[in-house]
């Protein structure tokens, strides 16, 4: 038991995990229409009055609603990418260094009498950790560009693009039935 444990990588099975809650709050999103004028307009005023964001951060908000025919759609393509993108393996470091953003502009926003502190920030924490440990990899000029996107192989060192496209496929199909 303790070998198999030894071979996880368990960075892959954090990225992997961290893909997927963006693509199910992605088609949980979709489904509350959060990614329509309106549901964005609404979300984004619930954060200015019932959240506790600095002041120049809610003057972003504001910015943010009153421009929702822009952002709504650039955000829900944004957020499939990012897990899609962590699903697969590809640009791991940058991208997942960008989900920590996304995610700490969220937690920003959601700061509430309401909400638990922690229920964001650690998956900005988790986010961070998996792009600062991809990045010596994804910057090594050694390596051939594929392999420097690709990153780690997640099931094993012989799957390749195919593959892995085939989970990202499956994976989503599951995720939206």
């Amino acid at each position: 038991m303790a070998g198999a444990l030894d071979r996880v990588a368990w960075l892959s099975v954090l990225r992997v995990m961290l893909g997927a809650v963006f693509v199910s709050t992605f088609f949980e999103n979709l489904n509350k229409h959060l990614y329509e004028v309106k549901g964005y307009t609404a979300l984004i005023a619930g954060y200015r009055v019932e959240g506790t964001a600095p002041g120049a951060w809610k003057d972003v908000e504001k910015f943010v609603a009153d421009h929702a025919s822009f952002f709504a759609p650039v955000q829900a393509v944004f957020e499939l990418s990012l897990g899609v993108l962590l699903v697969l393996g590809i640009g791991t470091g940058i991208v997942a260094l960008l989900t920590a953003g996304q995610l700490g502009a969220l937690w920003v926003s959601e700061q509430a009498p309401r909400r638990w502190v922690w229920e964001i920030l650690s998956l900005v924490v988790i986010a961070v950790v998996v792009g600062l440990s991809a990045l010596p990899r994804l910057l090594d000029s050694r390596r051939g560009m594929g392999a420097r996107l690709l990153g780690p192989p997640t099931f094993g060192p012989r799957v390749g693009m195919p593959a892995r496209l085939a989970v990202a496929v499956l994976g989503g199909l599951a995720l939206a039935a």
